[in-house]
Protein backbone atom coordinates (compact mmCIF):
# COMPACT_ATOMS: atom_id res chain seq x y z
CA UNK A 1 0.00 0.00 0.00
CA UNK A 2 3.14 2.46 0.16
CA UNK A 3 4.30 1.21 -3.32
CA UNK A 4 5.38 4.44 -5.35
CA UNK A 5 4.13 4.06 -9.42
CA UNK A 6 5.13 5.62 -12.13
CA UNK A 7 3.95 5.53 -15.37
CA UNK A 8 3.74 7.31 -18.76
CA UNK A 9 2.95 6.05 -22.65
CA UNK A 10 4.79 2.52 -22.61
CA UNK A 11 6.47 2.56 -19.71
CA UNK A 12 5.89 1.84 -15.91
CA UNK A 13 8.35 2.18 -13.10
CA UNK A 14 7.51 0.64 -9.37
CA UNK A 15 9.49 1.15 -6.25
CA UNK A 16 8.52 -1.22 -3.37
CA UNK A 17 7.73 0.05 -0.19
CA UNK A 18 10.06 -1.88 1.89
CA UNK A 19 13.75 -0.21 1.69
CA UNK A 20 15.31 -3.71 0.25
CA UNK A 21 12.98 -4.14 -2.49
CA UNK A 22 14.53 -3.54 -6.20
CA UNK A 23 12.91 -0.57 -8.20
CA UNK A 24 11.47 -2.32 -11.56
CA UNK A 25 10.82 -0.50 -14.99
CA UNK A 26 9.15 -1.80 -17.68
CA UNK A 27 9.24 -0.71 -21.05
CA UNK A 28 7.14 -1.55 -23.47
CA UNK A 29 8.72 -3.59 -26.95
CA UNK A 30 6.66 -1.29 -29.42
CA UNK A 31 8.15 1.98 -28.19
CA UNK A 32 11.42 0.85 -26.46
CA UNK A 33 13.60 3.11 -29.45
CA UNK A 34 10.88 5.73 -29.67
CA UNK A 35 9.96 6.83 -26.00
CA UNK A 36 11.82 9.39 -24.08
CA UNK A 37 11.88 6.67 -21.43
CA UNK A 38 14.32 4.67 -22.99
CA UNK A 39 17.05 7.44 -22.45
CA UNK A 40 19.29 6.67 -19.48
CA UNK A 41 18.95 10.06 -18.39
CA UNK A 42 14.82 10.34 -18.50
CA UNK A 43 15.19 6.46 -16.27
CA UNK A 44 17.84 8.16 -13.98
CA UNK A 45 15.48 10.91 -13.20
CA UNK A 46 11.96 9.27 -12.95
CA UNK A 47 14.06 6.68 -11.05
CA UNK A 48 15.61 9.29 -8.23
CA UNK A 49 11.89 10.87 -8.15
CA UNK A 50 10.00 7.73 -7.46
CA UNK A 51 12.63 6.90 -4.89
CA UNK A 52 12.41 10.02 -3.32
CA UNK A 53 8.87 9.90 -2.66
CA UNK A 54 9.65 6.28 -1.32
CA UNK A 55 11.41 7.67 1.19
CA UNK A 56 8.51 10.14 2.10
CA UNK A 57 6.12 7.50 2.56
CA UNK A 58 8.62 5.27 4.65
CA UNK A 59 9.17 8.20 6.76
CA UNK A 60 5.68 9.13 6.99
CA UNK A 61 4.86 5.13 8.26
CA UNK A 62 7.86 5.38 10.81
CA UNK A 63 6.22 8.61 11.85
CA UNK A 64 2.95 6.32 13.27
CA UNK A 65 4.44 3.93 15.34
CA UNK A 66 5.27 4.99 19.48
CA UNK A 67 8.64 5.24 20.24
CA UNK A 68 8.16 2.25 22.43
CA UNK A 69 7.76 0.44 19.13
CA UNK A 70 10.84 1.37 17.70
CA UNK A 71 13.20 1.81 21.13
CA UNK A 72 14.36 -1.27 22.85
CA UNK A 73 14.63 -1.22 26.66
CA UNK A 74 17.26 -1.98 29.00
CA UNK A 75 16.13 -5.74 28.60
CA UNK A 76 16.00 -5.23 24.54
CA UNK A 77 11.93 -5.37 24.60
CA UNK A 78 9.78 -3.39 22.56
CA UNK A 79 6.13 -2.88 22.49
CA UNK A 80 4.03 -4.14 19.55
CA UNK A 81 1.82 -0.81 17.98
CA UNK A 82 -0.99 -2.81 17.57
CA UNK A 83 -0.98 -5.34 20.08
CA UNK A 84 0.84 -3.75 22.78
CA UNK A 85 2.99 -6.54 23.33
CA UNK A 86 6.46 -6.62 24.15
CA UNK A 87 9.15 -8.84 22.85
CA UNK A 88 12.93 -8.93 21.46
CA UNK A 89 11.68 -10.30 18.37
CA UNK A 90 10.41 -8.99 15.56
CA UNK A 91 9.19 -10.82 12.57
CA UNK A 92 9.44 -8.94 9.59
CA UNK A 93 6.85 -9.75 7.11
CA UNK A 94 8.68 -8.10 4.07
CA UNK A 95 11.89 -9.91 4.29
CA UNK A 96 10.69 -12.93 6.17
CA UNK A 97 13.20 -12.84 8.87
CA UNK A 98 13.32 -12.15 12.61
CA UNK A 99 14.75 -9.35 14.20
CA UNK A 100 16.22 -8.83 17.88
CA UNK A 101 16.12 -6.07 20.00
Amino acid sequence: MGDVHMHGTGWYLHVPEVSNGEPRLEIAKQIENEAPVYETAFQQEALNIAVKRAEQVRAGIASDWPRRSTKPDKDGLVRHPLNRDESNKWFCLHCDASITG
